[in-house]
């Protein structure tokens, strides 16, 4: 039976979290260092090229693509350019006051929206991409995927990108950050793993699970600003390629993948 776009709306509330009001906190430092930080924009346009890479080819301009999670709209860039229909919405509304005025003249929809009641009819999107949003909603993941699994069209891929506990040595570091700093939201927020990602995925109903081991070293020097310390100061273009390139070298390393923090994964709806 298909669901109108108004029905997923009654299934959960918006939710405000810690870590939201976290991030109200920090989003004028957090966007800046994304846009402004050469270091941390190469290697984000590095990150959001690699997503981006794993979309397949059948997909053409004139398919539907949603990104539910998308925060300040710092990765609306490559979609927009590439896909003639665009959707846009996050849980925070100032966050989305951070979205560039000429990326939101493009976007076809982009409003405050819980990714657990997406206003879209069964069946109607092709590509879902979300970027480091899940692990903000662990509680909630079996719903988020099937709801995510709803709005696809059968065929349709689901690409993610989240922290991910690949080795003792990350998950203990990451149970520190995560419990001691202070600036995140341990009862909502944390690491997942491969077996759950696996889980989650096949409960949903979705197939064809790919995953790689994303970052290394240069995420925790130049990617991660909420949680190291930016480097505005770095702006030689051929160092940072070179940090960028020991991760993309490091990914092919079976010990160095103990020291993975991200993982990238996708999926696809059967059908």
């Amino acid at each position: 039976m298909s669901t109108s776009p108004q029905q997923p709306l009654e299934k959960a509330a918006l939710e405000k979290t810690k870590q939201e009001e976290h991030f109200l906190e920090i989003a004028d430092n957090y966007v800046r260092s994304r846009r402004e930080y050469i270091a941390t924009r190469m290697y984000h346009q590095y990150w959001d090229d690699r997503l981006h890479a794993l979309i397949d080819p059948k997909f053409g301009r004139s398919a539907r693509y949603l990104d539910p999670m998308c925060g300040a709209g710092l990765f609306l860039e490559t979609p927009l350019a590439r896909f003639d229909e665009v959707h846009a919405c996050d849980l925070s509304a100032k966050m989305l006051d951070y979205i560039l005025p000429e990326d939101r003249s493009q976007l076809s929809s982009c409003g405050v929206q819980d990714v657990r009641a997406l206003p879209f009819a069964d069946n109607h999107i092709d590509i879902v991409l979300i970027r480091g949003g899940l692990h903000h909603v662990a509680n909630f993941l079996p719903e988020v995927f099937a709801e995510i699994f709803r709005v696809l069209k059968p065929g349709g891929q689901f690409i993610f990108s989240e922290p991910i506990d690949t080795g003792l040595i990350v998950k203990i570091i990451r149970h520190l950050m995560y419990t001691k700093t202070g600036i995140f939201e341990p009862d909502d927020e944390r690491g997942l793993t491969v077996d759950e990602v696996k889980r989650l995925s096949d409960e949903a109903g979705f197939s064809d699970l790919f995953y790689e081991p994303f970052t290394h070293a240069a995420y925790t020097v130049i990617g991660n600003t909420d949680f190291f310390y930016p480097m505005p100061w770095l702006t030689n273009k051929t160092l940072i390629n070179a940090l960028i390139g020991f991760d993309e070298v490091s990914k092919k390393i079976p010990i160095w993948n103990q020291l993975c923090w991200i993982g990238n994964f996708s999926c696809r709806k059967p059908g």
